[in-house]
């Protein structure tokens, strides 16, 4: 079938330019030294997290159980779960997975790296922890190096493994942080060892990764976590004078998913183009 004769509107998937961004992120990690680890919430296809790790990927990233369990089960075996869990709940569902997969956990908080320690208690399985930081944006992450060596500090007193330090860096502040972290984690006789940092958004972001790797370089940057593949949202417009081709609404390049439909009219209502709809497309 031609994408021309499938009814409209329809959502498709370029296969072609999903293989193209999946090989563009490995062969750029992999230039720069860079484990990458993609985050799946872009596609949450378990194929698609296959064909990342074939091509190099050292292991998938999601952002809830939820995820990790399809992935789980579909064979992924080496995984970091990116949002805090916190909670009994939560911690039989990590126990239960930490029995069947290398687990690494994100944890910005003292319930959270407890919950964590509860799992791998239950399941006498060792799971690594990470503890985020906030460098700039205000999203999730301690706030200060000194909260971070205490969660470090509880996390190996409790029996995990520490595995280092995980931010999404945007701002200067990134630097500064790790700067300071690694000296006093070091003088605390903790060592960083996996910096795992979300830093890029798409593959429109490879600059902003490449600006902060040349200024954290001798500190050991060694892992991205980005998401991407499929990209931000197209849409495709058909049969409308002008309106042929493909519209970019994201600023992401490479886009494979598109939402195929057809505009058979347009009206102008008080200045807003209104698509109305007459009979049947020819």
């Amino acid at each position: 079938m031609r994408i021309d004769e499938l009814d409209t509107p329809v959502p498709v998937v370029d296969l072609d330019i999903v293989e193209h961004n999946l090989a563009k992120m490995q062969a750029y990690c992999d230039s720069h030294g860079l484990s990458l680890r993609p985050h799946i919430k872009t596609h949450k296809i378990p194929a698609f997290a296959h064909r990342q790790v074939e091509l190099g990927a050292k292991g998938i990233t999601c952002q809830k159980l939820g995820e990790a369990e399809v992935m789980i089960d579909a064979g992924l075996d080496d995984i970091l779960i990116s949002y805090p869990l916190v909670g009994p709940a939560k911690a039989d569902r990590l126990a239960s997975l930490s029995r069947r997969a290398r687990l690494r956990v994100a944890v910005d908080s003292s319930l959270a790296a407890d919950t964590v320690a509860a799992a791998a208690r239950a399941s006498n399985t060792p799971i690594g922890v990470l503890v985020e930081f906030d460098s700039g944006n205000a999203r999730t992450g301690v706030v200060s190096v000194d909260q971070a060596l205490d969660l470090a500090i509880q996390i190996e007193k409790s029996g995990l493994r520490f595995d280092g330090l995980m931010t999404y860096p945007s701002t200067a502040a990134t630097v500064e942080f790790v700067a300071e972290a690694r000296e006093r984690f070091s003088k605390a006789g903790i060592p960083i060892g996996v910096k795992d940092l979300n830093v890029v958004r798409g593959v429109a972001g490879l600059d902003q990764l490449k600006f902060l790797r040349l200024r954290i370089i001798k500190r050991r940057l060694t892992s991205t976590i980005p998401g991407f593949v499929v990209g931000k949202l197209v849409s495709r417009h058909i049969g409308a004078p002008g309106r042929r081709g493909l519209t970019n609404l994201g600023r992401q390049p490479d886009p494979a998913f598109a939402v195929h439909h057809r505009i058979v009219r347009i009206g102008r209502v008080i200045g807003w183009i209104r698509p109305q709809v007459f009979g049947s497309p020819p």
